[in-house]
């Protein structure tokens, strides 16, 4: 029973192990040589309402005057006591871009020394040499 359980634990410690995370930052951190930086553009777009602004004011005469500046119109009308003004803002389209520098990993295709076969294979040998050491083992101890 008590080989069952050592052989249990040892199973569990090989199963777990760090996660990929993990063992990119310490790839990284070892390679520092495969982090590249690199300045991408983002561009965010800011769509602003259209605005409108009514005023009246009172006054004598007949009189209008419209005045247009970079998109914005105004207009101020007079009809004999009354004067009106219209202030209108249209919709507009803000683009901001701004360059930002970021790290990107470079990746390589390692090839590797042993074919999966030969890992499985030698992974079944280490477990029976395991096994039949624990077995040994408890033996002695018994």
């Amino acid at each position: 029973m008590r080989l069952k359980n050592i052989l249990l634990v040892f199973l569990v410690l090989i199963a777990t192990g760090c996660s990929p995370a993990q063992r990119v930052a310490r790839i990284v951190r070892n390679n520092p040589q495969l982090l590249e930086k690199q300045t991408i553009t983002v561009r965010d777009t800011v769509i602003t309402p259209e605005k409108v602004l009514k005023d009246t004011l009172v006054i004598r005469e007949n009189e209008t005057i419209v005045k247009t500046i970079d998109g914005t119109r105004l207009e101020i009308e007079r009809n004999f006591d009354t004067i009106r003004i219209k202030w209108i803002q249209p919709a507009d389209t803000i683009f901001i871009e701004k360059e930002v520098e970021v790290e990107v990993v470079r990746v390589y295709e390692i090839k590797r020394e042993f074919p999966w076969w030969a890992r499985l294979l030698l992974f079944i040998v280490v477990m029976f040499s395991l096994y039949w050491f624990l077995k040994w083992f408890g033996r002695k101890m018994s």
